[in-house]
């Protein structure tokens, strides 16, 4: 139900852009979202989901370090 009004918004979004994204991500809380989704989006790529798993538990570690000094 939201997938066909979404569709029809998108293609007359881009119809009067031109084909051009730009005016889907010129305001913050638009860009905000869009990064959201591609981050969303990227987790769901085994090589990208390791890499985050991995960064995220060498920075906690990386804390835990600190405050034991």
């Amino acid at each position: 139900m939201l997938g066909d009004s979404l569709d029809k918004s998108l293609r007359r979004g881009l119809t009067l852009s031109n084909g051009d994204l730009t005016p889907f991500i010129t305001r913050p809380i638009c860009a905000l979202l869009a990064a959201i989704t591609i981050f969303t989006m990227l987790m769901y790529v085994p090589a990208v989901n390791r890499a985050v798993v991995a960064a995220r538990s060498r920075g906690w570690l990386f804390l835990k370090a600190m405050v034991r000094r």
